[in-house]
């Protein structure tokens, strides 16, 4: 699926960001004293999941009842090729009541190619 409105968003400060493009979104901290073995700064990170967002590497999966969406996932692939889940996030709307609406998910990459 194609859409012509995306967007990328980031709240930074000293000690956190959010970065999010439509429902799926990140959180990043920074490490807490005395905690080591990152990989990556905790700004790096930031920046490689915007850069995964701009070249479409990151797959959302959003699932409806009717017209409301009641959750979303996002994924990523990791260095093997292994699809990665990265985060869920579910809403507390009435939809998630409406039982008798059948359930559909769309699944979409946003590109900014």
């Amino acid at each position: 699926m194609e859409r012509d409105d995306w967007g990328i968003w980031a709240t930074i400060d000293e000690r956190s960001a959010i970065v999010s493009t439509g429902y799926p979104h990140e959180h990043f901290f920074p490490p807490s004293p005395g905690q080591a073995g990152e990989a990556a700064p905790w700004t790096t990170e930031m920046v490689d999941f915007i850069a995964e967002l701009l070249r479409g590497k990151v797959e959302i999966r959003t699932t409806f009842r009717g017209q409301a969406p009641v959750s979303v996932e996002h994924f990523n692939l990791d260095g093997g090729g292994e699809r990665k889940p990265l985060g869920h996030t579910g809403f507390l709307v009435p939809a998630r009541l409406f039982l008798w609406r059948p359930k559909r998910t769309e699944v979409e990459t946003a590109s900014f190619r």
